[in-house]
């Protein structure tokens, strides 16, 4: 079974999830349309609805009812997947509608809008185009607007979304966007006028859309970039949108130039002019710092991060009521630095299991006059002895581990004199700044790794501050 279940996870391995998400995809996307779509084109072809419009017409206006049912139903899956494979929130993936979420939809937006303009500014001074009036039909306007809302929100859920993180976390960063990016050039290889530029083009288009999510930490980044991306092409400045011509644009214009620079056809992403535009977004975005999982800090929070997920899901599977607390929202976690200053700690003599967890030790963050300091922990320190070791056992522990847990309770046992020695802690060298009696609350952690706490009596609790090597 290790071949379908990671055993350290408790879930299926990444191969497999994604496959059971493309299954699920395609299960709840046929249901718009089996139930909605095709019922309403029967009664449409019995002239019981909308029985004036035309073909092109009806088509337009079932489309804008399918659409965003369709992109509701990817959705889900994505939420179903992410849930029920995956053990994880949509935060994970990105998707958390706060403040930031908006802001960074706007910023992609922003950036499409801009390189599709650039595209334009570079064919209209080569003499590649030619602008005439523009098309403005309401109908095919509203259409359109309506296709680039639904398109550039499911696709990125799927391709940006769910795609990119697991087949991260399957291989890693790099690999994820060139598999997710050739998914994405392979799903619209069938389209019209479809070449092979046509495909290199949506693959870098691809590696643009990933990158602008894990640079930013928002799925919303990509997305916003995506719909301008199309709205412009197309809505805006009349050019083809990856194979098909839209109905209705407030610039017409007619290609001149040779359709291995221009596009032709299937639109700017099959020319040399859409493919630098899709690098310079790429460029752009790297330049400004944002760029995920670059350098040896990267790498060793994305260990760090790996070994925190593992711990989660494995006490969720477990059913023990111990739970994580972290920042929300962190799109990209195994390979994206966080400053995590506004994330939940434990505060003193709370107990362990309810804390983040680093290295199995509850950690918050030090005083702002305390720098150059790692951490600053409380540490217990005992007068009397427990009145057994098997106290030390935490309460949610299997029975097979109490044997062991009790051969090795004597670390967490201190001798019944005033002089005892100092807590010894690995990393670091340890400063005593002072000690107050408090009633006695033992923060443990057990030989399996599983926080326990239990209550002695008076005690001296010792504030140490854990300094740089």
């Amino acid at each position: 079974m290790r071949i379908f279940v990671n055993p350290e996870e408790h879930r299926l391995r990444a191969l497999w999830r994604l496959l059971l998400h493309a299954l699920l995809t395609f299960a709840l996307g046929v249901l718009p349309i089996l139930f909605v779509a095709e019922p309403l084109t029967a009664l449409h072809r019995r002239g019981l609805f909308l029985p004036g419009l035309g073909h092109d017409s009806y088509d337009r206006v079932i489309n804008m009812i399918v659409g965003p049912l369709l992109a509701a139903a990817v959705i889900a899956a994505v939420a179903i997947a992410a849930r029920r494979l995956d053990h994880r929130p949509l935060s994970d993936l990105g998707v958390v509608l706060d403040r930031r979420w908006w802001t960074s939809l706007a910023g992609g937006f922003t950036l499409g809008a801009l390189l599709m303009l650039f595209v334009f500014a570079v064919e209209w001074s080569a003499g590649w185009i030619d602008v005439t009036a523009g098309r403005v039909i309401p109908l095919a306007f509203a259409f359109t607007i309506v296709k680039v809302l639904c398109v550039g929100t499911y696709e990125e859920f799927v391709s940006h979304g769910y795609q990119l993180r697991n087949l991260a976390e399957g291989t890693n960063v790099a690999i994820a966007v060139v598999v997710s990016s050739t998914i994405f050039a392979a799903l619209h290889a069938t389209n019209d006028n479809a070449s092979v530029l046509s495909t290199i083009g949506l693959f870098v288009n691809g590696v643009l859309f990933a990158v602008a999510a894990l640079a930013t930490g928002r799925l919303s980044t990509a997305i916003g970039l995506h719909m301008a991306w199309n709205l412009f092409e197309g809505l805006v400045l009349g050019f083809p949108v990856s194979g098909d011509k839209e109905g209705a644009s407030l610039i017409a214009i007619r290609q001149l130039g040779p359709d291995l620079l221009t596009g032709g056809a299937f639109g700017p992403e099959a020319g040399v002019p859409g493919i630098a535009a899709s690098l310079l977004g790429i460029i752009a975005l790297v330049a400004l710092g944002k760029s995920p999982g670059a350098g040896p800090a990267a790498e060793k929070h994305r260990r760090r991060q790996n070994a925190e997920d593992r711990d989660r899901r494995g006490r969720d599977h477990s059913g023990g009521n111990a739970r994580t607390l972290r920042r929300s929202g962190d799109f990209g976690r195994p390979w994206e630095v966080l400053d995590r200053r506004d994330e939940r700690v434990s505060a003193a003599r709370q107990r362990a299991d309810i804390a983040r967890h680093l290295g199995l030790i509850a950690e918050r963050e030090p005083d702002p006059a305390d720098r150059g300091i790692d951490a600053v922990l409380e540490v217990d320190v005992l007068l009397p002895s427990p009145d057994g070791r098997m106290d030390l056992v935490a309460r949610n522990d299997p029975a097979g581990m109490l044997h062991e847990q009790e051969k090795n309770a004597e670390r967490l046992v201190r001798e019944e004199n005033d002089h005892s020695r100092t807590p010894q802690l690995p990393g670091g060298g340890i400063e005593l700044e002072g000690s107050e009696p408090q009633q006695l609350v033992l923060h443990g952690t057990s030989v399996a790794g599983s926080p326990s706490t239990q209550s002695y009596g008076s005690k001296n609790v010792h504030r140490v501050m854990c300094l740089h090597r």
